[in-house]
């Protein structure tokens, strides 16, 4: 008896041919990227990865109020509220030589202090929120984030035209002009095991045309690109900062043509704007099970080098 049975109709070569070629390739992504290649992400979420703080950096928030040249309430009684005893009694006297003032303040700001934000941060109406926006906000504040050994850039001022600077170095008044000058300070943190962060902070200008300099930095030069800079480092402020403080830094009103006029100023049509700058600690990641600790290689138990940075794929 004949055996009976069920057969496929015929594919011609060429067309099954054909058909495997197209379907390896159609499959082949999927079979490199697993699941991943059909996962969808949820509609009004970004694909971008959230900027995280390094381990070894610091998140400092950064504050500028205008207010009248002189302005009684600022210049006055509010500093008996700031501690402007943390910095050294000679950096002091070399900062008001040279027209600066500084301090820190805690959780609790000076009435005056808030009063001043507060009356920034909240128009009387409607049309005088909106004269605002072409003009110069009286607060205007932000966020940076710096690590360890690579500092950053505080712009203080507006270019100047011409900035006919005085300074005050050691009782000599020397007058120096510097072209398109504008101030700005450079920022440096040094993040501690204990929440707290060493804090650095000098006033420069930077003046003139950009061009390019060599520049000696750890045993080698470089060629950079630029404007030439000058540099305050005998009113560089050093102060540790708590989680709960601020560095406040103000210009004297009575210090006309000086390093803090021009840093801490702002020229209007009415007359000059004085400035506050406020820097409070926002966050660090500094974590102290990151710091190696070897009695083998110090002689004093407890000395600690510097953090390890984790690992990156």
């Amino acid at each position: 008896m004949a055996n009976v049975g069920w057969a496929l109709p015929t594919v011609p070569h060429r067309i099954a041919r054909t058909w495997w070629a197209w379907s390896t390739l159609l499959l082949l992504p999927l079979a490199l990227t697993g699941c991943e290649w059909l996962r969808l992400s949820p509609h009004g979420t970004s694909p971008l990865q959230p900027l995280t703080l390094a381990t070894d950096g610091a998140e400092l928030e950064i504050t500028f109020i205008r207010i009248p040249l002189g302005d009684a309430d600022v210049n006055g009684p509010m500093w008996n509220e700031i501690d402007e005893q943390i910095i050294p009694a000679e950096l002091r006297a070399e900062l008001a030589a040279n027209g600066l003032r500084a301090g820190i303040i805690g959780s609790d700001k000076p009435p005056a202090l808030e009063k001043k934000l507060a009356q920034a941060d909240t128009p009387a109406t409607p049309a005088a929120a909106a004269a605002k926006i072409n003009t110069e906000p009286a607060v205007r504040h932000w966020s940076m984030q710096i690590r360890r050994g690579q500092p950053g850039n505080i712009i203080a001022s507006s270019v100047y035209d011409q900035l006919s600077l005085l300074t005050n170095d050691d009782g000599q008044v020397r007058g120096q002009t510097y072209p398109k000058a504008q101030g700005e300070f450079v920022v440096g943190v040094d993040p501690q095991p204990d929440s707290c962060v060493k804090l650095n902070l000098q006033p420069q200008f930077l003046y003139g045309e950009p061009r390019q300099q060599w520049v000696g930095e750890d045993g080698m030069f470089h060629l950079q690109s630029g404007k030439p800079k000058k540099t305050y480092s005998k009113l560089k402020l050093e102060v540790t900062l708590r989680p709960d403080q601020t560095l406040i830094i103000a210009s004297l009103p009575q210090r006309p043509g000086s390093v803090g006029h021009y840093l801490l100023t702002e020229p209007k049509a009415e007359g000059i704007d004085q400035k506050l700058m406020l820097i409070r600690l926002g966050d660090t990641k500094f974590n102290d099970l990151l710091v190696n600790v070897s009695d083998s290689d110090t002689k004093d138990a407890g000395q600690t080098v510097a953090p390890i940075e984790p690992r990156t794929k």
